[in-house]
Formats: C-alpha cells, structure tokens, sequence
C-alpha cells in the first residue's frame, strides 16, 4: 500500500507528458499495445475506458482528485484480450498515477515546487542518448540546424539570500523564493525543465535551442523576476531580489577531450561552469561562459603596492602572464591602464598594475577588464612599426649607457573611446615626427594602448618644453586631450633605469596643470607620487618619495607636511613634529598654513600635550577661520577640561561654518551630545533637528532623537520611524535596541523580542 501522498501536491498535464514512459511501463504489464500516443482535449469527456475495435484502439481517460488530465491512447490492443480489461484499467491507471505522484514528489523541491537538481542532470543524459541513437545518427547531420543537436542550460542565482536572511529573517526569504518560482516556472514552455539549483538558484534546461536563444530566455525570465518582492515583518520595508544569470551550450562550452567522458561527467561539468558564470556575473547581467574571460573579469580588491585581486581564477582559464585592460566600472570606456597576471587560483587571480594612465583614474573595485590575448590583437597594426613598452625601454636603456644628458617624454592620449585610439596614436607619432624631423636619433614606442614614448639623446627636459607645447597646441587642434610628461637625465642621482617611472609621474603631474598639460618630473610631481603611494597605505614608500621630494626642492612646504604626517602614521611623533616645524619655515600661503598647525594639535593630542595641542589649534583657526575641524578639535579639548561653556562656543563656531558651507551636522552633533551630557534634553532636540536639516542623513541624530521622543512618553511611532531610517543609513546595535523599545511601547512584543536579539547578536552578524 502507497502512503497517502501530501495534500498540497498535484499532478498536472504537463507531469503526464514528462513521465509518459513510466506510465506506459505499467499499462503494458495488463494490456498489450504497441505504441501510445497523448491527448489534451479542453473540454472533460467520458469517465471510463472506451475500445474502439475496428481501430484496434483503447481511449483511456486519465483521472486525478476528479479532474481529466489528458486521454491516453493505446495502439495496436488485441481486442478480444482487451475487452474483459476494460472494468480495471481505471484502478491500474489511478495506481500507476499515485506511483508517477510520489515520483514527482521525490523529484520536487518542498519550498518551490521546482523539480530537484538530479532531474535536470537525467534529463540531460535522455537528451545526449536521443542526439546519439542509431537513427539520428543515420541521419544526415549536415542537412540539420546546428541548434537541433544543442542544449542550453540558464543558472539564475538570488545574490542577496544571505543578506535578506540576516537582516530579515529565513521566513521572509523562503517567502520571496517561493513567489519567485512561481513567477520563474510560468509560461516557460512545456519543452522547458525549470529546477532548483542548490539552495538560492533556478536553472532552466533548453533542447534544441541556439546561444542567442538561451541568452534572450534568460533575459526575459530576469525581467519577470525582478519585480517581485515581499514586505519584511520586522522592518517593514520591501525586499527585492538581486538577481543575475549565467548560461551554457552543450556542446559547445566543453572541450574535445571533454567530449569523450560518460554523459554524466559532461552534464555536471556544464552545468559547474553555467554556475561559474552567474557568479561572475554582475547584478542583472546575462553572462555566458565562453564570455567570462572576454568581458566578465572585474576587480574584486585593490592591494597595496599596485597589486589587484580578480575574480577570476583557473577554473575560468585565466593564466600566468595574461593581460586585461581595465575600464571604468559600469558601461563606462574609460581606460585605466593595463595588468599582468601574476599569480593564480582556482576562482580568483592575483594580478599586478603595468602601467596606470593618471592619478585620477585609479584602479577601483568593480572595475571591468578586458581580455588581451597578445599585444597584436589588443592594439591592431595601425603603429606596429612602433617597438612595444619592454622593446623601447631596452633600446633606450642600450642608447643611453654612455650619455651624460637625455629625455624620455611620453605623451598620453585621454578620454579617447578604446575603438578610435590606433589612429589617435598614429597623428601622436607623427606631430612628434614633424617636431623632431632633424634629430636622427629620435627613438619612438608605445607605453600601455595610449602613450607615445620618445627618447631624446643629448638634450635636456627643460629644453624641450617649449616645443612640446607646440605639440600639445597641435593636437588639441585635431580633437584630441593630449598629457605630455617629461623625465630628464640626470636627477637625483636617480639612475637611467628608473627614468620610465619618472615619465609615469611626470604625466600624473601634468594632469593637476592648467593647460597646456605638459609637466617636468620635478619637486611637486614626486610629492604627487607620494601621496598616491600614501593613500594606498604604503606608508614606506610614501616616506621616501617624500624625502626625494625635498631633495628636489628643499623650499617644498608641501612635501615636509606630508612627511609629518607619514612619520605621525608609523608612530614616530618626535621626527613628525620637527617636519612640520620645518614645513612653518617656508612661510607657506594661509591655507597650507592653518593645516600644519592643525596636524601639529592633532599631534599634541595625541601625545598628551593638551595645552600645546589647544595653543596649535587656535593658530589653524587663526589661519583660516572655516576650518570646522579645528573647531570641533578645540572644543573637545576644552570638553575634556570640564570647560563647557568655552565648548559650547567652539562647537557653535564650527556650527555656523558648517551651516554657511553647507558642510555636514557634525559640529551640530557635538553641540547635542554636550547638551545631553547636561540634561539639556530641549537644546539637544533643537540642535538634533537641525543637525537633520543640514544633513537628512544622519544616522546619529536620527537615533538620539528617536531616544528622546521614546525618553519623554511621546509617539513611539516617531522614534521606530526614526530607528528605522538609521538603520538602513548605518546598522548597529544601538538603533536595534531602540527599535526594540519603540516596537515594545506599540505593543507589537514580537516584532520588539526579534529586534532585541538582533541586537545581542550584532557583533557575531554584522
């Protein structure tokens, strides 16, 4: 005896075409036929078998919870056999139905009724062994479209699951899958395999189908998906999917050796690297696997010392010594520079920066790459007279062994779409041509997909400036951005070897000049350079660039400030003070000045000197009287004195120069907590509320305002609004133990008792 089947699971039509085998497997263990064919009349008509003797044919109907699923035709019956069968055909059909129920439980996901993930790899397996029996192979191939012998497989992945659990709740995200797989299985076709894949994506499997059908279905479940949402019960705000979608073609996206494993290797190979795919993917993407290397690479991690991490990895066909260009994130074409892969793992690489347009331009996560197979393929042949960046520099570095004076320039072309720069290129080498048509010597290469590299023996950078103005001008005419940067030989004592580096921060340097754009590598382009370095956390090579800097130019109040703060940063106080001491020396413009006494309090705070800290403070207000961060520093400090009067006027100072600058509520916010700090409640709601006018998105204000109204017995629907606005700007402990108390004064127990341990737990989810 079957056990009763759950009473949420129904066998529809289209179960019946899927396991019409099995079914007909049954039959013919009471009735003899020899082929079967189905039908799926509108209307219901008869209950009971019909036989239909001249024809040699049984019309049995096919019956479930009392309605007609379809009408089985069974061909070629003996008559006489068939006709004292007729009262029990039900009963072994109603059987073989309940069997062909429990298989379809077996094979259905309970949460989102689509079919399990070991039904897509059998129905694979029955489609690969239909491709390769003996009468399609008896066919003439040749004479059939190239898409009757492929498969498609789609993987749609759910990329916020996790998020939406944490935040609100596995019920809530079970509910949004479910609605999704109703939404995801609707109007697919019934020549469409719709599964769940693992526990947050769909798949969907194509027979016979062509690449750019697999993408547009994907496309257009994507569209349908998206907007769907449920409405969290804590929160109360929608939950929206994140979704994204990666395909593959069989047998296209396998190898040829591939090709020779059992059907069962080669439907979870694909399918491992459809997922591949839509984890690539970005958010609403469509991506298929032969594309990942082409266009799906983008930067996961920027890494000190110029180093970045990719998400792709070996299993994508990423190599060691592969080159990407990197482009602005987005649709953006705005090129950045080019990578080398240096390293590699099985889903991610490791990669290093060769060369880098501007300082503007740094390499971002998120940012896009593009695949270069080899240099021909990446710029064309436009230039390929022109010797390459690692060519030219060996030519250079051969010429100028025994010269005493020479000049690398490099003149970059900017904001030029990839598609155009081969030409752009070209009327580079020849305005430099037309300059220097007397110098026989003149070296010319290429640096990266838009830098013109020219070496000049025997003559000095300086010298040279003048007429690369000619060339800016020139080009500028054409419609073209051009940046021109200049390394002269000797400097520094630097040796020939580093002059390519020095080219590179000339052009940085350049980019910070009005026009024309053409820059000497010189004191300020060093300091340029070091600032990048420091913002990338490199603090020790930041140090030295510093120290160059100042070697170039000992008047660089610029450099010795920032070599303050460098040392400041690795902990030694004593050399960073006498930096900034120094950088005082050179009698610097108002500006720089008010921000090396600044850095010179924050210094003494730091060490504890409160009343020198305070005095250097005042200097930078002095200096320059919009400095809000001196203001706030100053009345801190007076704070921490117990002077709060004197603090109350440093904040209201810093106050008004936000208000007048439109700079933020953080003076506001300090104004409030000093307030609190004295049972001030009405000046700290004051100063709250027009800390939320200044700036609307203030997490802290909204949340010390929502505990006042929640301290005061007011609406307590004002202060859950208010603990709900910040947390979506900044989730913290704090804003849910507010909202639980918000939650528990409107009497909602439940909702407040889940808040609360959001709150206890935040440490271990956030």
């Amino acid at each position: 005896m079957l056990p009763p089947l759950p009473q949420t699971l129904a066998l529809t039509s289209g179960d019946i075409l899927d396991m019409q085998s099995e079914l007909c497997a049954d039959l013919k263990k009471v009735v003899k036929f020899s082929r079967h064919t189905l039908y799926f009349p509108l209307s219901q008509g008869a209950d009971t078998p019909q036989l239909l003797p001249k024809e040699q044919k049984i019309l049995l109907p096919l019956l479930w919870s009392g309605r007609q699923l379809g009408v089985l035709v069974l061909h070629e019956v003996d008559v006489k056999k068939a006709q004292p069968l007729l009262g029990i055909l039900p009963a072994v059909s109603q059987i073989s139905l309940e069997k062909l129920a429990q298989l379809r439980f077996a094979r259905t996901c309970p949460l989102t009724g689509l079919y399990v993930e070991d039904t897509l790899y059998a129905r694979m397996e029955e489609v690969a062994a239909k491709l390769q029996a003996p009468e399609m192979l008896q066919q003439d191939l040749a004479s059939l479209p190239a898409y009757k012998l492929c498969m498609g497989v789609v993987c749609i992945s759910l990329s916020n699951a996790e998020d939406i659990a944490l935040n609100h709740g596995f019920s809530v995200l079970e509910e949004l899958q479910r609605r999704l797989a109703k939404a995801f299985q609707a109007d697919i076709g019934s020549d469409v395999l719709a599964v769940r894949l693992q526990r947050f994506s769909f798949g969907l499997l194509f027979n016979a189908c062509g690449r750019e059908t697999c993408r547009n279905r994907a496309a257009e479940r994507l569209k349908v998906l998206r907007d769907i949402n449920v409405t969290s019960p804590l929160t109360q705000e929608k939950v929206w999917p994140v979704l994204k979608a990666g395909f593959g073609f069989y047998p296209n996206d396998l190898t040829g050796g591939e090709m020779r494993l059992e059907m069962h290797e080669q439907a979870h190979l694909l399918v491992e690297r459809v997922r591949l795919a839509c984890e690539v993917a970005s958010p609403g993407q469509v991506l298929g696997f032969a594309e990942l290397l082409k266009v799906g690479g983008r930067i996961l991690e920027v890494l000190p010392q110029g180093r970045l991490r990719l998400n792709l990895g070996r299993r994508m066909g990423v190599r060691v010594g592969q080159c990407f260009a990197v482009m602005g994130g987005g649709s953006s074409q705005l090129y950045k520079g080019e990578i080398s892969v240096v390293r590699v793992r099985q889903k991610s690489a490791l990669a290093e920066m060769h060369y880098q347009t501007q300082s503007q331009t740094e390499p971002q996560v998120g940012d896009r790459l593009e695949l270069a197979l080899n240099v021909a393929t990446l710029h064309g042949h436009t230039t390929q007279e022109l010797p390459e960046q690692a060519d030219f520099y060996a030519l250079m570095q051969e010429k100028s062994q025994n010269l005493k004076v020479f000049t690398l320039s490099l003149v970059q072309l900017e904001e030029v779409l990839t598609e155009t720069l081969e030409g752009c290129l070209l009327l580079a080498q020849q305005a430099v041509q037309d300059a220097f048509q007397t110098e026989a010597d003149l070296l010319l290469g290429r640096h990266g997909r838009n830098i013109l590299l020219c070496f000049h023996p025997n003559v000095a950078a300086k010298d040279l400036k003048d007429q690369y103005i000619k060339i800016y001008q020139s080009l500028k005419q054409a419609g073209l951005r051009p940046i021109i940067g200049l390394s002269g030989y000797p400097f520094l004592g630097i040796s020939r070897s580093k002059m390519a580096e020095l080219g590179l921060k000339a052009l940085a340097y350049a980019q910070l000049l009005p026009e024309p754009q053409v820059g000497i590598c010189n004191s300020l382009a060093l300091n340029i350079s070091a600032d990048r370095l420091y913002s990338r956390g490199d603090l020790l090579g930041a140090l030295d660039e510093y120290r160059l800097a100042i070697a170039a130019d000992a008047n660089n109040d610029l450099a010795w400030n920032s070599l303050g703060v460098c040392l400041a940063a690795l902990g030694r106080p004593e050399e960073a003070k006498e930096h900034f001491l120094e950088a005082l020396k050179r009698k610097p413009n108002a500006q720089q000045t008010a921000e090396i006494y600044y850095n010179l309090g924050t210094l003494w705070q730091s060490l504890g000197e409160l009343q020198a800290s305070q005095n250097s403070f005042e200097q930078c207000v002095q200096q320059d009287p919009e400095h809000i961060y001196a203001w706030i520093r100053l009345g801190q400090l007076l704070e921490q004195r117990g002077e709060l009067a004197q603090a109350q006027t440093m904040y209201s100072e810093g106050a008004q120069v936000e208000a007048r600058l439109n700079a933020g509520s953080l003076a506001k916010r300090h104004l409030a907590q000093l307030a609190l700090s004295q049972g001030q409640e009405d000046a700290a709601r004051i100063c709250l509320q027009e800390a939320l006018q200044q700036n609307p998105y203030d997490a802290w204000a909204m949340l010390n305002l929502a505990k006042i109204y929640l301290a005061g017995g007011e609406d307590p629907a004002l202060a859950e609004m208010l603990a709900r606005k910040s947390l979506n700007l900044q989730d913290q402990a704090e804003a849910w133990e507010v909202l639980a108390c918000a939650l528990k004064a409107m009497g909602q127990e439940t909702q407040a008792s889940q808040a609360r341990v959001r709150a206890e737990n935040w440490g271990k989810m956030s």
